[in-house]
This record gives C-alpha cells, structure tokens and sequence, in this order.
C-alpha cells in the first residue's frame, strides 16, 4: 500500500480550478481489517494530504478491534471519524451504548469529531441522542422531517 509522495498537489491542482480550497476538503478512508498491518504507510501518506491542508476522515463501517481502531485514531489523529450505529448495535447488542461511549472517548481525546451513521430507526436515534456523537446521519431524520 503507498499513496505517492505528491498525490495531494495533483488534488490541490483539481480542487483549486473548481474554486475550492483544501482546507474545505476532507480525505475520506474506509477502513476495513485489512489496513491494520498497513498503519505506518497510511500515516506517512496521509500526512502529504494534510501538510496541503485538507482535513482527514476514518470511516469504521465494520468496526475492526477496539485496539486496533484506537491505535489508528490515535496515529493518524483523523479531523473526523464516521461509525455504523447499525454495525455497532448488530455487533454489540444490548453493550452497543457502552461501546459507542468508549469510541466517542477515544476520538475525543484526538480532538477529532465524531459521526454516528446509518441511523435508520428510533433505537438508532436514541443511542445517537444518548451517546454524545458531534454528527449524526441516516434516514431516521428524513423521515421525521417529512
């Protein structure tokens, strides 16, 4: 895995004709179990993207082991953390809000935000509410707002 030395000029150059600026632009990364060996090389990439100013999200949909995630947050110290409250609740059960109050601790002492996704359903928003999640996501509120 290697992300080139000046990948993010390449962006920088596209980002800049469009009228936007890095600083305005987050780097998503969908992390999956399979990146765990790969850490050292991600945050030697990802610190390319953000000496060029652009902000860095982690995207747990499968949440891989606690110790793993919170090694990779702590290292790459991400602007941003997405989770699946859906993937939480199916992995977790009835220990879903202590799971997600231990990832919302571990992100905040990143100073990173974090974001509760995929809240499609009255249980999800109410782990959403009681959890602290700087963000929230899912079809739970459009159907309320309609």
């Amino acid at each position: 895995m290697g992300i080139k030395k000046d990948h993010g000029a390449y962006f920088e150059t596209v980002i800049e004709q469009c009228g936007l600026t890095t600083q305005n632009t987050v780097i998503v990364l969908a992390i999956t179990s399979s990146y765990v060996k790969y850490n050292d090389a991600l945050i030697r990439g990802f610190s390319n993207y953000r000496q060029r100013g652009y902000q860095i999200a982690l995207r747990f949909d499968h949440l891989i082991s606690d110790k793993h995630a919170a090694e990779l947050i702590f290292k790459l110290t991400p602007d941003f953390v997405s989770l699946s409250a859906r993937q939480i609740e199916i992995a977790n059960g009835s220990n879903a809000l202590t799971k997600l109050h231990l990832l919302k601790r571990i992100i905040s002492t990143t100073s990173s935000k974090g974001i509760l996704r995929q809240i499609d359903r009255k249980k999800s928003e109410i782990l959403a509410r009681q959890s602290g999640f700087d963000f929230v996501e899912g079809s739970y509120y459009e159907r309320t707002l309609n």
